[in-house]
């Protein structure tokens, strides 16, 4: 019995992966690339010759970077200045990874959680608020080594309008890492 629990367990632990991405987000109306990290724990709960299906548990942590912005306050004055904003998602899902060949991997994956944000306005107001989170991501996996591999992802997280300093519902992340497979 503790033979086959012990071999189970191995089994288990070589379906692990851990990945570290970092990247940059899209936003046009920032004068800089927002800065964004990325660190997925996924385990593979179902392998074929075709791919394979995992659960994944993706934390991610951006920075919006800064932009110009310009308040009118009611007193008829203006300030200008910069405005900065900081996220994190938490979206646990599922991810399907289709094998081309030996050594690379395409896959996609979604996801549905949490999204918490802080916006410093010019004016050293701050805003903080959480929304549920959508995610769905696509990407690319090189296998250097068995237990190594080259990473890149873009994904992509639907909110509520207006979350942060968001003017839209959807933020775009691109992204290239290091997977770790145990």
């Amino acid at each position: 019995m503790l033979l086959a629990t012990l071999a189970a367990i191995t089994a288990m632990a070589q379906n692990n992966e851990l990945a570290i991405l970092e990247g940059c987000q899209s936003r046009p109306l920032f004068q800089n690339c927002g800065f964004t990290t990325q660190i997925t724990y996924a385990w593979q709960f179902l392998d074929t010759r075709a791919g394979g299906l995992y659960v994944e548990f993706p934390v991610v942590l951006n920075s919006s970077g800064t932009r110009v912005t310009v308040l009118s306050l009611p007193s008829g004055n203006t300030i200008t200045g910069n405005q900065t904003a900081a996220s994190a998602f938490f979206t646990p899902g599922v991810r399907y990874r289709f094998r081309l060949r030996p050594r690379v991997a395409l896959y996609g994956t979604a996801g549905l959680g949490v999204g918490w944000t802080t916006v410093v306005t010019p004016a050293n107001v701050t805003r903080r608020n959480e929304t549920g989170a959508f995610d769905f991501a696509g990407g690319a996996d090189f296998r250097l080594t068995r237990l190594l591999s080259i990473r890149g992802e873009v994904r992509n997280f639907v909110t509520r309008p207006r979350f942060g300093d968001e003017p839209g519902r959807v933020l775009t992340l691109y992204q290239i890492g290091l997977g770790f497979h145990f």
